[in-house]
C-alpha cells in the first residue's frame, strides 16, 4: 500500500494505492480531497478502511480492528511528522537530533505514548537515567499496555 498527500491549491488530495506485489498491478486505489491539513489524518483512516473493505477484509473484521487513526497516534499533522522524523532519526545513530524532534512532538501533541516512549528509550541509551524514568512511566500512564515502555523501564532501572 502506498500513500500520497498533495496540496492543489486550496485542498490537499489525499491517496492511498494497494498494488499487487507480484504482478505489480492497482489492486484498489482511493482517493479524498479535504480543505484542512488537520483533516488528512482522519481521511488517511478513512480511506485504509475502504482499501481494506475493497481487499476482501469482512465487515466484522473492519469493526473489531478499526480505531480511528487520530486514536491510534494523534490528529496532529505537524506531531506525527515530528514523531516519524525523530524515530528515522534515532535509526540512523542520531540520537541528540533525535530527543528533540521527540520532544518537539510532544509539545505540539503530549498524548500519544509512542513519542514519550521513544524519548525514554533514547534517554536511557544515553544515560540520563531520571528523565528516562519519567518519559517511560508517562508512556505508562498514557496507555498501561504497552510493553516497549515497561521493558524500556525495567532497562532503565537496571542500567543503573
Amino acid at each position: 500500500v502506498e500513500g500520497s498527500v498533495s496540496a492543489v491549491g486550496r485542498i490537499t488530495i489525499v491517496a492511498l494505492v494497494a498494488t499487487d506485489c507480484t504482478t505489480g498491478e492497482t489492486i484498489a486505489r482511493r482517493q479524498a480531497e479535504v480543505e484542512r491539513k488537520e483533516d488528512v489524518l482522519r481521511a488517511v483512516g478513512g480511506l485504509a478502511s475502504e482499501v481494506r473493505s475493497s481487499l476482501g477484509e469482512s465487515v466484522a473484521s473492519l469493526e473489531s480492528h478499526n480505531v480511528p487513526i487520530e486514536e491510534a497516534t494523534t490528529p496532529s499533522l505537524e506531531a506525527l511528522k515530528a514523531y516519524t522524523a525523530a524515530v528515522a532519526r534515532r535509526a540512523a545513530g542520531e540520537e541528540l537530533a533525535s530527543i528533540q524532534l521527540f520532544e518537539r512532538a510532544i509539545e505540539l501533541d503530549p498524548r500519544p505514548p509512542d513519542a514519550w516512549g521513544g524519548r525514554g528509550k533514547v534517554l536511557r541509551a544515553r544515560r540520563d537515567w531520571e528523565g528516562a524514568e519519567q518519559a517511560l512511566a508517562r508512556s505508562l500512564e498514557l496507555d498501561p499496555t504497552t510493553t516497549f515502555a515497561l521493558v524500556e523501564l525495567a532497562r532503565t532501572f537496571t542500567g543503573r
